[in-house]
């Protein structure tokens, strides 16, 4: 029996957290390096919901590929990566456990934010990534996950 994508990343959503972000970005920066250490947007999955009261939940969850090309092990902490909408700042609501990245190597990271405000999936977004990586001085990686927010 053949499962399609979308029932595939139905069941997979029950199952993870982190499934299926795999859609591009309407728009996005190229990754951002520094020492060697690279980061990455790789996908995305957005959608908005309105609550009764008229507020918004903005339903967000990233993946990014950090890669290692420095001497030394790194630790990314996917809890410490803020998404920033409109200047307000929002940790991830679920999020994987530190990583270490050897060098040389690449990892996967998946975050998933709900954002109770009245953001967009169609408006700009950044991810701030220096509280979550031991590492230098990395640039905040901007985005817009969608064309529209319907």
């Amino acid at each position: 029996m053949s499962v399609s994508r979308p029932k595939t990343c139905a069941l997979l959503a029950i199952v993870s957290f982190a499934a299926c972000a795999d859609r591009p970005f309407v728009r996005n920066d190229p990754p951002v390096t520094n020492g060697g250490v690279t980061v990455a947007l790789a996908g995305q999955r957005c959608r908005r919901r309105v609550r009764h009261d008229q507020n918004g939940i903005l339903d967000l969850v990233l993946a990014l590929r950090v890669t290692n090309g420095g001497p030394a092990p790194l630790t990314i902490d996917p809890a410490r990566l803020a998404l920033v909408v409109r200047g307000d700042a929002n940790l991830p609501d679920e999020h994987g456990a530190p990583v270490t990245i050897g060098p040389g190597l690449s990892s996967p990271v998946r975050v998933h934010y709900r954002a109770w405000s009245n953001a967009r999936c169609d408006e700009p977004m950044s991810v701030s990534l220096d509280a979550a990586l031991s590492v230098p001085t990395l640039q905040p990686l901007t985005f817009t996950p969608e064309a529209s927010d319907t």
